[in-house]
């Protein structure tokens, strides 16, 4: 009788063990069960964070592009622009001096 109740106590040790094991084991999955949803929207979130960044390094790198492109025909245009000011600059200096030699003569002749 005694070994029996020896089996019995330590039986009942044995399945308090494997009583704390799964509810150890039951808390982690839970856990884990609980966190999932979290780690899924952590893993979008790092998803479209990525997504994001590349479209920002492409748009940066386009502008920088479309800016280079458009400064070159730019640039000629205002060369070309500052070209005829001068040139209209100088035909009207040439004109005034014209009409101012004109006048001299007028008012210099008998």
């Amino acid at each position: 009788m005694q070994l029996v109740l020896q089996r019995n106590r330590h039986l009942l040790a044995c399945i308090r063990h494997l009583c704390q094991h799964l509810r150890r084991h039951l808390f982690d999955l839970i856990f884990a069960h609980d966190n999932l949803p979290r780690e899924v929207s952590l893993r979008k979130i790092q998803d479209k964070s990525r997504q994001l960044a590349e479209a920002s390094q492409h748009k940066s790198q386009f502008l920088a592009n479309m800016s280079h492109e458009l400064r070159t025909p730019l640039n000629a245009i205002i060369g070309v622009t500052e070209m005829l000011r001068e040139d209209a600059e100088s035909l009207n200096q040439a004109s005034n001096r014209s009409t101012a030699c004109s006048a001299q003569v007028a008012t210099c002749s008998p």
